[in-house]
């Protein structure tokens, strides 16, 4: 039958406040330390030394080799080291014969337009005809200063191009009733199906501003006034 011994142990401060007396033989053990202190019966436990273990004896001799085991399995492989540096390159063999032209891929985005050249400079500007009644009209390059006036409606279905020169839509200067409480403004119109791009240009637009594509403004070109563009 086995048999369990278990030692008396507390904490090192409860051990020297109680102080108590081991009987001889009896160990005492601290488990905040683990250290141990034997005792003899007649010293309480605070004049009682630390049991230390003594020195390490010498090493005996080497007993006889026994016979060599059987081979045990083989284990499982293990992970694959990392990839060794790149050898040098090879000396380029010579070049083949060129293969059939292969078919044409598609054709790559456009790119940037370059920077334009010097503007020349402007001509005199000549007298101004009669205005004419609104039309329909297709792309349309403008050189020279225009105004629209409050009451005309000019309409293009393709681009717009104001390049060296200005352009004023114009407003009635009050407001004009037609019903009580009511009242609304004479005003130019501009309808351009296509792109709107000034080139050095400034627009002043006191009226509206019909765009079916972009506002494009180059170099020291820009748009002022009281009007809407939509």
């Amino acid at each position: 039958m086995a048999y369990r011994i278990v030692l008396r142990q507390d904490s090192a401060a409860n051990w020297s406040e109680y102080n108590p007396l081991l009987l001889k033989g009896e160990f005492g053990f601290e488990e905040d330390t683990n250290r141990l202190k034997l005792g003899d019966g007649v010293h309480l436990w605070n004049d009682l030394s630390y049991f230390e273990p003594g020195p390490t004896g010498p090493i005996g001799p080497s007993g006889v080799v026994g016979p060599t085991g059987s081979t045990g399995p083989q284990g499982a492989t293990g992970q694959q080291g990392p990839t060794g540096s790149q050898g040098a390159t090879g000396i380029q063999g010579s070049t083949g014969p060129q293969g059939a032209t292969g078919p044409q891929g598609a054709t790559g985005q456009q790119g940037p337009t370059g920077s334009q050249g010097a503007t020349g400079s402007q001509g005199p500007t000549g007298a101004q005809g009669a205005t004419g009644i609104a039309g329909f009209l297709t792309d349309w390059q403008i050189d020279s200063n225009v105004v629209l006036e409050s009451t005309e409606q000019l309409v293009f279905s393709g681009d717009y191009v104001l390049e060296d020169s200005s352009m004023l839509i114009q407003a009635t200067a009050t407001e004009i009733q037609y019903a009580p409480g009511q009242y609304f403004k004479k005003i130019g119109k501009l309808y351009i199906g296509g792109n709107l791009l000034l080139k050095d240009s400034s627009l002043q637009n006191d009226g509206m501003v019909s765009v079916g594509g972009s506002v494009i403004l180059i170099g020291n070109s820009q748009i002022t006034g009281t009007g809407t563009i939509i």
